[in-house]
């Protein structure tokens, strides 16, 4: 524990390594999103029976993702670096509400721990576990899929390995 308050010259050393950090998040996640949607392409035009919803759906990611580089670019990367988490947050969910495809909402939820960990702290990480834990309980309460014992046994399951992920993140940190 540091008990000595940080100086000015260190708190704009630590907005200037955030600024960065957050163009960092920007350029990996527009460049694999770019990759992905032409890679999703081309197998759609060799399956022949093709699947446009995931490339609807990353497109408008994109639009996202870009409405956030925007944003970044008129220098507010305070504001500019909710996107990234918050938009993992609802692809999440959304293929969460996916069947069969609850597993890969998890991992989604818990890239957007590890973004909110990366772009703000480790404090503001917890918000992002339980606004994920909630998002996934509500996007398998309205699929109806399981009976009530296999609801609340697979969300708290969710909930305690999100929280696992914000642990190791947090003690990492």
């Amino acid at each position: 524990m540091n008990f000595i308050p940080k100086t000015s010259k260190d708190m704009r050393h630590e907005e200037t390594r955030q600024e960065y950090i957050t163009r960092a998040v920007f350029s990996l996640t527009g460049f694999g999103l770019v990759c992905t949607i032409f890679i999703s392409v081309i197998v759609n035009i060799l399956i022949g029976r093709p699947m446009w919803w995931p490339i609807i759906l990353m497109v408008v990611s994109g639009i996202i993702l870009t409405l956030g580089w925007f944003i970044f670019g008129v220098n507010n990367w305070r504001i500019a670096r909710y996107f990234p988490p918050l938009l993992f947050v609802f692809l999440g969910t959304y293929v969460t509400f996916q069947p069969r495809l609850d597993t890969v909402g998890v991992l989604l939820y818990a890239l957007a721990i590890t973004l909110t960990a990366i772009l703000f702290n480790s404090k503001i990480q917890w918000l992002t576990v339980l606004l994920s834990s909630i998002a996934h309980l509500l996007a398998t309460w309205f699929h109806g899929e399981y009976s009530f014992e296999l609801f609340v046994s697979i969300n708290l399951i969710v909930t305690i390995c999100l929280s696992g992920v914000a642990i190791l993140q947090w003690l990492s940190s």
